[in-house]
Order: C-alpha cells, then structure tokens, then sequence
C-alpha cells in the first residue's frame, strides 16, 4: 500500500507540474527613460493632474493588443503593475514635476489642472503603438477660469513581439507629456492646442468628469 501511494504522489505532483501557471511579467508606464524620449520641459507653475479617464474595456491590469482590425487579445501573462488610468497618472506625473522651488503666489503662471480622457491606447505586436487622448488644462485665477481643450494622436512603429510595446508605450507618455508642459508653460492670452488640434466634449456636460471643485 506504501508503495502504491507513494505513486500516486508522484503522479499527482507530475500532473501539478504540469498544469503550473507561468509565472506572470509586471509591466509599468513609469520605466527609466529611454535616450531617444523626448525632453520634457520644466513646469513654470504648479500642475495638477486629475484622475485619468480610460474607456472601460482598457482600464483593467491585463494587457491587450490588436490583430487586423477587429481581433483583440487579453494577456493573462503580462500585466500592468496597476490599472491603466493609473500606470497613465503616474507615469505624466512622474514626467511632468514642477520644481520643488515652485512657489504658487510668486510662480510665473497661475497654478493649473490638467484633465485627461484617453479615447485610444492600442498595440499592434510587429507594427506600432498608439495613444489618442482628448486633455484640457485649466487655470482659475481669482474669478476667472481659463479652459482650453486639445486631442493629441501620437504614433510610434515597433518590431518584434510583446516586449518591445512597453518602451514605445512608455515613449508616447513621454511626448504626450512633452506637448503638455509646452502649452503649460505658455500663458493663456497666447497658448494654443499642439498642432492646432483642439479636444473633444469637455467636460460635465459629457459625464466624463465630476463637476470641477472650487478652491
């Protein structure tokens, strides 16, 4: 009987073995930067980044990508380290850090929030990467509040398999960031959206965003 049973122990451990999950690969938005990132200008003025909207079948830790047009696939073995609204906060806050010498009474602009609903975050393993994303900025100073509402439709091509999506991904947060600080960084009178592309619905009208909080 002992020896019986010590078989079947093999045979339940072989099977287990074998029906192991592979072990799953964290990817993040936040990375080192790459040499080939654009700059991201220092922010003159404080900037306050809202949370970011990201269309309900994206915002989840599993990465998708594209086949064609109308194939899509979840990766259960590469994941987001958070859900993708926050890998995209964290990874434009990191990028977009005013000064600590910033001071909001003597900065050279009003302090301002940035609203941020990305429309499109797709990968295609072999061909490309690309972010479309509706943003405004908003800057309240005294009984004022100046809007101004820009899309931006950044586009990088990529080989290979999986792996090299994550630093092309990590390169547009890079360039959205960097078209960001510029308009930032240019007061209202004269600013205007990267190329000229205005945004899309802003902002309670659409539902996207909660009424924006007085100060």
């Amino acid at each position: 009987m002992s020896y019986i049973r010590h078989i079947a122990g093999l045979i339940i451990f072989c099977l287990l073995c074998g029906c192991a999950s592979p072990a799953i690969r964290y990817h993040t938005l936040t990375g080192p930067g790459a040499a080939d990132h654009p700059a991201v200008p220092s922010l003159l003025a404080p900037l306050e980044i809202l949370p970011v909207g990201v269309p309900v079948s994206l915002d989840r830790s599993q990465i998708i990508v594209r086949e064609g047009t109308d194939r899509v696939y979840i990766l259960n073995d590469d994941q987001w380290l958070s859900p993708l609204s926050d890998e995209i906060r964290e990874a434009l806050e990191t990028r977009l850090q005013a000064p600590v010498s910033v001071n909001p009474a003597k900065a050279a602009l009003p302090a301002q929030r940035l609203w941020l609903q990305v429309r499109r975050f797709d990968a295609r393993p072999g061909q490309n990467v690309s972010l479309e994303a509706d943003w405004q900025l908003l800057t309240r100073e005294g009984a004022d509040r100046e809007r101004l509402s820009c899309h931006s439709s950044l586009t990088l091509p990529v080989q290979g398999g999986i792996e090299p999506l994550f630093p092309a991904w990590q390169q547009l947060i890079s360039q959205l960031a960097r078209q960001i600080a510029d308009t930032a960084n240019t007061p209202a009178p004269v600013r205007h959206c990267p190329g000229g592309s205005p945004g899309g619905a802003f902002p309670e009208a659409t539902g996207g965003y909660p009424a924006l909080p007085e100060r």
